[in-house]
């Protein structure tokens, strides 16, 4: 008797294996040709190469454009703080100093890509997120872990790469808000079904903001509202050549955030800009049957 009800246990384990194996083929069957599939994310930045989230042995977060303005976040920072093992810290308002922590990792073992372009400080590893606007993101990949043996030293903690948007034909957008918040964007280029693109977007935020310190800081603290103001603008676009593209990018941010330098009468006028430029050429496209490449040139430069 124990031995036949061994026989029928395994039976029955291999008849729902074989359901599990045969299910997802019989439900793709039955699917209407017209029924839209929902596929896996597809990264690039955990090995380097395309694959779907699920293939991925690290731990991975993609965060698309209708997440991102579906999100309350009103700016990179507040988006990133919102995600698991990511920890941020901030010196103040919208536009100050601020650092990002990958699963306890120093802000500077965070490897930053815009586009593929490491956009990090080749001498202490540090990038300021703070001046770089959501109107121009696109897409986020967040792989936390240890990539040292795909990036280099600089990814300890992690990765976090930021794609910036394609700009549409036309498209524009305001914004108003408290502390005298205002802003908009603007973005035009050809139309995406052509050979050929190339497109720009411009954008301008402002604020009124409030005082950077309070009363309890004796020695720097004036009452005056310190503002911010950001001006920035992408050009990208791709060209064919032959089986290959040609790809163009380059992103601009001017931040100008006030800060208090000490008691003084009247406004404080004291400010900090920041300015940020990245921009690479990338050339892509198939050289046989079973074999792709893809080489980027790019570089980056903060002031």
């Amino acid at each position: 008797m124990i031995f036949q009800c061994l026989s029928f246990s395994r039976r029955r384990i291999l008849a729902v294996t074989l359901a599990s194996i045969l299910s997802p083929a019989a439900a793709i069957a039955d699917t209407p040709a017209n029924t839209p599939t929902n596929l896996d994310n597809v990264v690039v930045t955990g090995v380097r190469h395309a694959q779907t989230v699920d293939d991925s042995l690290a731990s991975v977060t993609v965060i698309d454009r209708k997440q991102i303005e579906q999100s309350p976040a009103v700016d990179l920072i507040s988006l990133l703080a919102q995600q698991a093992g990511v920890d941020v810290a901030r010196t103040g308002g919208a536009g100050q100093t601020s650092s990002v922590f990958l699963r306890g990792a120093n802000s500077n073992q965070t490897l930053m890509l815009s586009d593929g372009i490491r956009v990090a400080s080749s001498t202490n590893g540090f990038f300021d997120l703070a001046n770089l606007p959501l109107d121009q993101i696109e897409r986020i990949e967040i792989v936390r872990g240890p990539r040292a043996a795909f990036w280099g030293s600089d990814a300890i903690g992690g990765v976090i790469q930021i794609f910036t948007r394609n700009p549409q034909p036309f498209e524009a957008s305001a914004e108003v808000g408290s502390y005298g918040l205002r802003g908009g964007d603007v973005s035009f280029g050809t139309p995406s079904d052509g050979d050929s693109r190339v497109g720009m977007t411009l954008g301008d935020t402002r604020e009124r903001g409030f005082s950077a310190t309070n009363p309890a800081n004796l020695f720097s603290y004036n009452p005056d509202d310190d503002g911010y103001q950001n001006r920035n603008a992408s050009l990208r676009g791709s060209v064919p050549l032959g089986t290959q593209t040609l790809g163009f990018v380059a992103v601009h941010t001017d931040g100008n955030a006030a800060f208090d330098n000490g008691p003084t009468i009247g406004r404080d006028t004291t400010a900090s800009t920041a300015l940020n430029t990245s921009g690479g050429l990338t050339l892509s496209g198939p050289l046989a049957a079973h074999w792709s490449q893809s080489l980027t040139v790019g570089g980056a430069d903060s002031a």
